[in-house]
Protein backbone atom coordinates (compact mmCIF):
# COMPACT_ATOMS: atom_id res chain seq x y z
CA UNK A 1 0.00 0.00 0.00
CA UNK A 2 1.35 3.39 -0.94
CA UNK A 3 1.42 6.34 1.43
CA UNK A 4 -0.46 8.32 -1.20
CA UNK A 5 -3.50 6.06 -0.80
CA UNK A 6 -4.07 7.30 2.76
CA UNK A 7 -5.02 10.76 1.50
CA UNK A 8 -6.90 9.74 -1.65
CA UNK A 9 -10.66 9.61 -1.86
CA UNK A 10 -11.45 6.08 -3.00
CA UNK A 11 -14.63 7.15 -4.76
CA UNK A 12 -13.13 9.89 -6.95
CA UNK A 13 -9.40 9.12 -6.78
CA UNK A 14 -8.56 12.71 -5.86
CA UNK A 15 -6.68 13.94 -2.81
CA UNK A 16 -8.69 14.75 0.29
CA UNK A 17 -7.54 17.89 2.12
CA UNK A 18 -9.53 16.91 5.23
CA UNK A 19 -7.89 13.49 5.34
CA UNK A 20 -4.44 15.05 4.90
CA UNK A 21 -5.08 17.63 7.64
CA UNK A 22 -6.24 14.93 10.05
CA UNK A 23 -3.28 12.70 9.25
CA UNK A 24 -0.75 15.52 9.71
CA UNK A 25 -2.34 16.64 12.99
CA UNK A 26 -2.42 13.07 14.32
CA UNK A 27 1.24 12.43 13.41
CA UNK A 28 2.28 15.81 14.80
CA UNK A 29 0.44 15.27 18.09
CA UNK A 30 1.94 11.81 18.46
CA UNK A 31 5.47 13.06 17.73
CA UNK A 32 5.24 15.93 20.23
CA UNK A 33 3.64 13.67 22.87
CA UNK A 34 6.32 11.00 22.39
CA UNK A 35 9.13 13.57 22.63
CA UNK A 36 7.64 15.17 25.75
CA UNK A 37 7.10 11.78 27.39
CA UNK A 38 10.61 10.55 26.61
CA UNK A 39 12.17 13.83 27.80
CA UNK A 40 10.23 13.74 31.07
CA UNK A 41 10.78 10.01 31.62
CA UNK A 42 7.05 9.50 32.17
CA UNK A 43 3.86 9.49 30.14
CA UNK A 44 2.62 13.04 29.67
CA UNK A 45 -0.97 14.06 29.21
CA UNK A 46 -2.32 15.50 25.98
CA UNK A 47 -4.13 18.83 26.52
CA UNK A 48 -7.89 18.76 26.07
CA UNK A 49 -7.73 21.48 23.41
CA UNK A 50 -5.50 19.29 21.21
CA UNK A 51 -7.82 16.31 21.65
CA UNK A 52 -10.75 18.58 20.77
CA UNK A 53 -9.08 19.71 17.54
CA UNK A 54 -8.38 16.09 16.56
CA UNK A 55 -12.00 15.22 17.31
CA UNK A 56 -13.26 18.13 15.23
CA UNK A 57 -11.06 17.14 12.30
CA UNK A 58 -12.26 13.53 12.47
CA UNK A 59 -15.87 14.63 12.87
CA UNK A 60 -15.52 17.10 10.01
CA UNK A 61 -14.33 14.32 7.74
CA UNK A 62 -17.30 12.13 8.68
CA UNK A 63 -19.77 14.97 8.07
CA UNK A 64 -18.08 15.85 4.77
CA UNK A 65 -18.33 12.24 3.62
CA UNK A 66 -22.09 12.08 4.28
CA UNK A 67 -22.57 15.54 2.77
CA UNK A 68 -21.06 14.37 -0.51
CA UNK A 69 -23.58 11.55 -0.94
Amino acid sequence: MRLQQFVEDKKEGQFSAMRLAFLLWAIGVFAVWAYASISAGELRGIPESVVTILGLLAGGKVVQRYGER
